[in-house]
């Protein structure tokens, strides 16, 4: 039921020192939906039971968001297509 904006300021709070004001988890935030592209669906709700909510596509780019938040110096991505 949260909003994509809620859910990646909440992986910011959660994953990130608290020396770090709230100000820059938001621009950190920003920073990140801008390079994957999801600003326009920021304030768009993820989806429910009964509310699709956003886009497959969009909800492996939210998920990616929430893991870049931190800045790892790697991240392995890997999707698997199911042939038809």
């Amino acid at each position: 039921t949260q909003s994509v904006r809620e859910i990646l300021i909440t992986a910011a709070q959660l994953r990130l020192p608290e020396g770090v004001t709230y100000q820059e988890k938001v621009e950190r935030m920003m920073s990140i939906a801008r390079e994957l592209k999801i600003e326009a669906i920021l304030d768009r709700k993820y989806g429910e039971v009964g509310d699709r909510g956003i886009s497959g596509g969009e909800k492996r780019r939210v998920q990616i968001a929430c893991q870049l938040i931190t800045g790892p110096s790697v991240v392995f991505l890997d999707e698997v297509r199911a042939a038809t």
